[in-house]
């Protein structure tokens, strides 16, 4: 910890040194500028010194006070009015410093009285330079503020969608837990074998939420291999009295997709499928893509009795629609379709994105 608040340290007073240096040359080089621009024959070198070195101290005297001073006083709190009267009143008082720095080097030079007083004439054109001058780095400043607020801020958001999306994320992992273990709960008296088949099944599962899942995307066919591994714990708990189909069509299963999001649609049609007897009681799944689109179906057969029940979705369900919002912001479509003997969730996908990160 200590080592790395002493490199925070060093790196922040080297930037600081930097940006002194950038200062330090950008007004040499601009003293320097118009120094040759007006310079005159017939002036002695110290009046030029001189006259150069107070229009240096207004120029740059009046920008820092505007950059450092005003700009985090009046900007930041939106207060408009008293960063234009109080920037003015700042380039007017510099400007009138440039003007005696002039009148002094003429007194100095010994002119004449009529002379002496002629920087009083050019003030306006000592303002307006000023002006300009401390307008073009108040705007550069106020630029680079907001430039640097609004990263902040993005990376906060950024941060904060994160934080949101491992929390849902999280709250998948109880919910698969219980419903897992439920159902090898339902086989061991039933069949010790199939209890340890599940178990091991379920410890690939376990696995792939823990750690592969831990990534922002994987790759499909890892997807696809996991709903199988759940749907044969769901094929061992119903046995016969449910017909599970699957239609995984799907040729590039190396595409890369956020993980977890068709588990809650199977999860729900696996609660709420009908159990009648002597009644065709099923489960399809179909996965395809097409035109980079990635459609994903599950439909259940059901009883009339728990219709309401299953259209009002669960917290799998709750979760998913938030999820697909902050990964896939208007790229994506779930919706639900409530027949008398059926129940559809469909989900639809934009990939392009996602095919753009692959390649």
């Amino acid at each position: 910890m200590n080592t790395q608040k002493i490199h925070n340290t060093l790196k922040n007073r080297s930037l600081t040194y930097k940006n002194t240096y950038v200062h330090i040359f950008f007004w040499f080089a601009y003293t320097l500028f118009w120094g040759i621009v007006g310079y005159e024959s017939t002036a002695p070198i110290w009046q030029l010194l001189l006259t150069n070195f107070f229009f240096l101290i207004g120029h740059a005297g009046a920008s820092y006070v505007g950059i450092y001073i005003l700009l985090p006083r009046f900007f930041q709190t939106k207060k408009y009015v008293s960063l234009v009267v109080f920037s003015l009143l700042t380039i007017f008082l510099f400007s009138f410093l440039i003007s005696v720095g002039m009148t002094l080097s003429f007194f100095l030079n010994g002119e004449s009285y009529s002379e002496i007083w002629l920087p009083r004439k050019w003030f306006p054109k000592f303002f307006l330079s000023t002006f300009w001058i401390s307008a073009i780095f108040m705007a550069w400043k106020a630029l680079k503020d907001w430039r640097k607020a609004d990263k902040r801020n993005s990376q906060l958001e950024k941060e904060n969608l994160q934080s949101e999306v491992h929390f849902l994320k999280a709250q998948l992992n109880p919910h698969f837990l219980f419903n897992a273990l439920n159902s090898i709960y339902f086989q061991v008296n039933k069949s010790q074998e199939e209890a340890q088949e599940s178990i091991l099944t379920f410890s690939e599962m376990l696995r792939y939420q823990l750690y592969d899942c831990a990534i922002e995307r994987v790759e499909l066919r890892q997807e696809i291999e996991y709903l199988k591994n759940y749907l044969s714990m769901e094929s061992l708990r119903k046995g016969d009295r449910v017909c599970i189909k699957t239609d995984f069509d799907v040729e590039n299963q190396s595409v890369l997709i956020s993980p977890l999001l068709f588990l809650p649609l199977v999860e729900n049609a696996c609660k709420w499928v009908s159990m009648e007897k002597e009644e065709n009681n099923f489960i399809t799944i179909i996965l395809k893509i097409k035109d980079n689109i990635l459609f994903f179906s599950v439909e259940n057969s059901r009883s009339e009795q728990i219709l309401p029940t299953q259209n009002k979705g669960g917290i799998g369900q709750q979760n998913l629609a938030r999820r697909l919002e902050l990964l896939y912001p208007k790229k994506h479509r779930l919706s639900f379709q409530q027949n008398p003997q059926t129940y559809i969730a469909v989900l639809e996908l934009d990939l392009n994105e996602s095919l753009r990160l692959q390649k």
